[in-house]
């Protein structure tokens, strides 16, 4: 039995800074995946954006939205970029739960 094809998905990674989360986006960047990484700190999103592109070519696309999960419409603000991205998304992981923060 195979699992899902990961090539040319498109991923949202929320809390992507964190040790996981860091790691699973590394691991589907290399598979192809296309992401869509969130976090509350805008300079570890770059940072780690830019981490993920370096040495690469490809046309994948890495794109990070500074958010806080916990705030009123934040996962709409999420799904609007996926959509603008992609028209949609495949896959959605929350490695860092914020439910009751």
């Amino acid at each position: 039995m195979t699992g899902l094809p990961i090539l040319d998905l498109n991923v949202i990674i929320t809390g992507a800074t964190g040790g996981l989360s860091r790691v699973l986006a590394r691991t589907m960047r290399q598979y192809g995946t296309n992401l869509l990484l969130t976090a509350r700190s805008e300079p570890k999103l770059n940072d780690l954006a830019k981490m993920l592109l370096s040495g690469t070519s490809s046309g994948q696309v890495v794109d990070v939205m500074a958010v806080d999960l916990t705030a009123h419409g934040a996962a709409g603000l999420i799904m609007a970029r996926a959509r603008k991205l992609w028209g949609g998304w495949t896959c959605w992981s929350i490695t860092q739960p914020a439910w009751g923060q």
